[in-house]
């Protein structure tokens, strides 16, 4: 039942997106094939030059709430279509989401016009659409983050790692996992300054968390969140060890970051000249970051308890 929901809901935003797409003049095949890419954030486009082929302003606006469709908990479609009375921005990582495109809008749009001398309108459409493209995981894009300021591949970078919502098709450390981290902290602190005796609840999705519960799921959450950053920290040295290049080190925790996060944006870093060693790595960091690192962990803990 629980499948046959998902495809339904498939199906309408896929068909949805073709229909939004069709209004920017492209063809049918090409509006088939984006839609599909990126309803699942795949980012893949039928020319090598990807969007900017097109040449269409519109059409990278009309994307834009098609990656957002695709990065949104599909279980929201859901309720939204079978419950009255169930509000859009009452989910959390809907909310976060938003939050997180539009201050990618406004920094990237600051830092192209006052850091990298961009036109007020070109600085304005490309920081819409790759901020969307990087926090939804789609891999998408219009410009290439190599021309742009250290500082503003480092904020991407950011977005990329977040990435979109648990239940989506997006990657990233997903942004449930960033809201009960930060939620996290906020409890953390409000028993530090409180008596050893006081019970302080903990609350999640307007729910209240037993203690003991809490204590274990906020714990497995942060430690997911650390080896995130750990193994991004270890390939970007193993990486740039592997693969001297004269790319600036934003761009290379940028391509490591957009490979662990499956999201396929790219500096230009990555490319067919790179040393075997360093392809290795990179699809390595791929297939752990689409995987997960906690079924990694235990499939090499499996592995090497055979061997005992």
């Amino acid at each position: 039942a629980t499948g046959m929901e998902m495809w339904k809901i498939y199906l309408v935003l896929t068909a949805a997106s073709i229909g939004l797409i069709l209004v920017s003049g492209v063809s049918l095949w090409d509006a088939v094939n984006i839609a599909l890419s990126a309803i699942s954030t795949g980012g893949f486009s039928v020319h090598s030059e990807g969007i900017p082929f097109y040449k269409n302003p519109l059409l990278e606006v009309l994307i834009v709430p098609v990656m957002i469709a695709g990065a949104l908990p599909f279980k929201l479609y859901y309720l939204l279509y079978r419950r009255k009375g169930v509000r859009f921005f009452d989910d959390q990582q809907a909310r976060l989401l938003f939050i997180l495109v539009a201050l990618g809008i406004v920094v990237v749009t600051w830092d192209l016009i006052t850091l990298s001398a961009t036109d007020i309108p070109t600085a304005v459409r490309q920081a819409l659409f790759m901020s969307a493209a990087a926090v939804t995981s789609t891999g998408f894009q219009v410009a290439s983050p190599n021309e742009w300021a250290s500082v503003t591949v480092l904020f991407l970078s950011m977005l990329i790692v977040i990435g979109g919502a648990s239940g989506s098709t997006a990657g990233g450390i997903k942004l449930s996992r960033v809201v009960l981290g930060f939620q996290s902290l906020l409890w953390w602190f409000r028993r530090m300054f409180v008596s050893g005796k006081v019970l302080v609840p903990f609350k999640y999705d307007g729910k209240v968390i037993p203690k003991n519960i809490a204590d274990l799921e906020v714990s497995r959450n942060m430690l997911i969140i650390m080896l995130y950053f750990l193994i991004i920290f270890v390939a970007t040295v193993l990486v740039m060890h592997l693969q001297p290049t004269s790319f600036d080190s934003s761009n290379v925790i940028f391509e490591i970051v957009s490979a662990m996060c499956n999201n396929g944006m790219t500096a230009g870093f990555v490319s067919p000249d790179m040393a075997d060693s360093a392809k290795v790595l990179f699809i390595l960091i791929m297939w752990i970051g689409r995987l997960e690192i906690i079924p990694v962990i235990m499939l090499f803990m499996g592995v090497f308890k055979r061997f005992e």
